[in-house]
């Protein structure tokens, strides 16, 4: 919903899915589940998040994705680099 790349963007902020996570993890969570139905997470935007979220939150990330767009392949690998 939210593209944290585009800084005219202010809803969706990377602050906002890193805080989010955090409320996720504070209220027991015992993994984090990303889900991006339509394939609209880019992948430098994945490699940001996932490192962000790596660095604030302790419980392990699971991301899934599609192939809609192309950037499937390019998404997870830039999300496992992180």
């Amino acid at each position: 919903t939210g593209d944290i790349l585009d800084t005219n963007r202010d809803k969706y902020t990377l602050n906002y899915y890193v805080n989010l996570a955090k409320e996720i993890e504070k209220s027991g969570a015992h993994i984090l589940g990303i889900k991006d139905m339509s394939a609209l997470l880019k992948p430098y935007a994945a490699l940001k998040l996932i490192r962000a979220l790596k660095n604030e939150i302790s419980i392990p990330i699971h991301l899934h994705t599609h192939d809609t767009t192309g950037n499937g392949v390019a998404t997870v690998l830039m999300a496992a680099h992180a």
